[in-house]
């Protein structure tokens, strides 16, 4: 598995990585951490 880069718009990343997923050539993870508020309220939900 090779590993790849990809820069595009904000605006147009939603799209960008379903058409990605979609056709089956990508597996995407997040290079940072998530974060925030929303996150540590569905982790306590989780937990709970």
């Amino acid at each position: 598995m090779k590993r790849m880069t990809l820069i595009c718009l904000a605006s147009e990343r939603d799209q960008t990585l379903e058409i990605l997923r979609d056709a089956g050539v990508v597996h995407v993870t997040d290079m940072q951490e998530p974060f925030g508020a929303g996150l540590d309220e569905a982790r306590v939900d989780l937990a709970a």
